[in-house]
Parts: structure tokens; C-alpha cells; sequence
């Protein structure tokens, strides 16, 4: 969730290239090199524990126990954002309605809510998904993860360049991540030795570089969107590479084990607290950002005499995290709106 937030504190640096000192615009540009991973990172975990074919019960229970639990708070704050913007642009009612069926149509209601209709798509996808992967030899799951992941990334490129649509809809958009959600439930059995591990960080060092570095050059030309930012985007290559880097690092991680360095008071934090109310805070973050920026002046492009945004950037990180988290914690504790986080 650092990451999620992280990656929303920096747009507007982003697009102020020509606004700002190279040495503060690059704070937003290594800040997005070292966690775009982490959209594709929660498709992965989500297919590594939903995709087992072990689980109990078949397509209608799956359905009816894990839909609701997105779809319902998912469909408050598309509404709820919605109207926040309706009112703040003062549109008219007629074209307000209009803009409300487009980002709802479109899967983007908001910048950031495209996430939970993307899962939304894979939740219907999983029975029989869950079929495929029990019969499947690793042969097979390596075959249908580069076949998925290599058309996505192939459509990407092309639509970058003008060359295809996307046609991408509330109804198509968890397509191209078939291949992420197929990779996570292949690779959460993974086994590296030392020597392996030490190779999946060096090339995840290099593509976080290539991509960072990429950017610098292409964000003058052509601007911070598009081609611009094309190798942070999540189906390039090199966020790909990183995907696989951080997931496989992850789930064969040594602080996993019951016997890790990881003290048990901190596991009952991150699995009893943090976990829990994570979809809630990337549903409210937005918020919050805009608040601790408009009523405490805290804000990426703050403490210019402390070092700009590299400074700025992980302190507002820290402080919208917390406020957010400590919100949800405390709405979960309600009945009736514990549903809406």
C-alpha cells in the first residue's frame, strides 16, 4: 500500500518537467522507478491465494462470498468520488450524468478506482480459471502466462504508438492482466537459492534504472503521459520485469518463515491491522491527500529549504498512510459501515 499511495503523490510532479529544477522533478521519476511494481504485485497475490483449486466450494460460492466484499464498497466511492468531482468542476446536470456514465463505462470512475473493477473482472474469471490450473502442467501455465503477459504488453506498446485501439472498458480491463493473476498462483511455490535471489535483485535494480532513466528522456519530448511514461506503465517490459522481480523475491522471502527475524508482535500488526484494512485505505487515500495538503500544508512539493520533494515525498507517504489507516480501522469497527471499507 506504500507503494499504491506513493505512486498517487506524484502526477502533478510529474507534469511540472518544465516547472521545477531537474534535481526535485527527478524525486517524482525515482520515486515511480522504485514502486510501479506494486498494482501488478496485488494481481499476483490475489491469483497466488484465490486461484487454488483446493479451496472450498465451486463458482457460486466463490462468487457470492468474494464479490460483494469489493463490488459493494466499490460502488459507494465510485459514487462518492463522482459527485465530489460533479460538484468541484460545477458542471451542469445533464453533462454531469454523462461524465458520471463514461468514468463508470469506462472502468475509471477515478484515477485510482480502476483497481477494484479490474478484480472484479478476475473474481468472474476465477472457476474457470481454477480449472485450468488443476490440470495444467507447469509447461502449460508457463505457455499461458507468457502467451498472456507478451499480448498485453505487445497491445500496449502498439496502442502507445498509435498504431490499435485499446477498446478498453469497465468489461475488458482485467483482460490484459490475466497473465500477472496466472503468474502469481504458479510462482507462490517458488524456491530460490541464494545465488538466484541475488540475480532477481540485480535485474530488478536494472529495470527499476532503465525505466527511471528512460523516462527523463522521454518525459521532455513527448510529456508525462503516453509515450512519455510509457516504460512505467504496467504492462511494459520493464514493469513487468519488475513484477516478476519483487513476487518472486517476496514469496520466497526468508522473513516469511515462522522462523524468520520478523518478531511476532510486528506480524500480528501487519497481518491483524495493516492487511485488513488495506483496501479501505486505497479506497479513502485520495482524501486524504487532498486534506493533509488543503488543512495541514503538507504536501510533496513542500520543504523546498529541507530538500524539495525528496524530502516531501516520504513524509506525506507516512502521514496520509497513518491518517488513513487509523480512519478505516476506526469505520471497520462499525457494523454497518464496516461493508463500505
Amino acid at each position: 500500500m506504500l507503494a499504491v499511495v506513493t505512486i498517487h503523490l506524484t502526477p502533478q510532479l510529474m507534469r511540472s518537467y518544465d516547472n521545477l529544477p531537474l534535481w526535485q522533478w527527478l524525486a517524482a521519476d525515482v520515486a515511480n522507478a522504485l514502486t510501479r511494481w506494486c498494482v501488478p504485485v496485488f494481481v499476483m497475490l490475489s491469483g497466488a491465494f484465490l486461484l487454488d483449486p483446493s479451496r472450498d466450494g465451486g463458482a457460486g460460492k466463490f462468487l457470492r462470498r468474494q464479490v460483494p466484499r469489493v463490488l459493494i464498497p466499490t460502488l459507494f466511492w465510485s459514487a462518492f468520488y463522482l459527485y465530489d468531482r460533479w460538484v468541484g468542476v460545477g458542471r451542469p446536470s445533464g453533462e454531469g450524468v454523462k461524465m458520471a456514465l463514461d468514468g463508470l463505462l469506462s472502468g475509471v470512475p477515478t484515477p485510482h478506482l480502476y483497481f477494484p473493477y479490474l478484480i472484479l473482472g478476475l473474481y468472474l474469471l476465477t472457476p474457470p480459471l481454477r480449472l485450468f490450473v488443476r490440470t495444467a502442467t507447469p509447461r502449460d501455465m508457463a505457455y499461458a502466462i507468457g502467451l498472456c503477459l507478451g499480448v498485453a504488453m505487445l497491445t500496449r506498446g502498439l496502442s502507445i504508438l498509435g498504431l490499435v485501439g485499446t477498446g478498453e472498458s469497465v468489461f475488458t480491463q482485467f483482460i490484459p492482466y490475466i497473465g500477472y493473476y496466472l503468474a502469481g498462483f504458479f510462482l507462490k511455490d517458488l524456491s530460490l537459492s541464494a545465488r538466484q535471489r541475488s540475480g532477481l535483485y540485480i535485474l530488478l535494480l536494472m529495470a527499476m534504472g532503465v525505466a527511471a532513466v528512460a523516462t527523463a528522456h522521454l518525459v521532455p519530448r513527448f510529456g508525462a503521459g503516453g509515450r512519455g511514461t510509457y516504460f512505467f506503465q504496467y504492462l511494459s517490459p520493464t514493469v513487468v520485469v519488475m513484477s516478476l522481480c519483487v513476487f518472486g523475491l517476496f514469496v520466497t522471502s526468508p522473513l516469511l518463515r515462522d522462523d524468520g527475524p520478523v518478531p511476532m508482535g510486528f506480524r500480528r500488526f501487519i497481518f491483524g491491522v495493516a492487511s485488513p484494512a488495506s483496501f479501505g485505505v486505497y479506497l479513502i487515500h485520495p482524501l486524504v491527500i487532498r486534506h493533509v495538503g488543503k488543512e495541514l500544508q503538507v504536501r510533496p512539493t513542500g520543504f523546498d529549504s529541507w530538500g524539495g520533494p525528496w524530502v516531501g515525498i516520504p513524509l506525506t507517504l507516512v502521514l496520509v498512510v497513518a491518517l488513513s489507516t487509523t480512519l478505516v480501522w476506526g469505520v471497520q469497527r462499525v457494523p454497518y459501515l464496516r461493508r463500505l471499507l
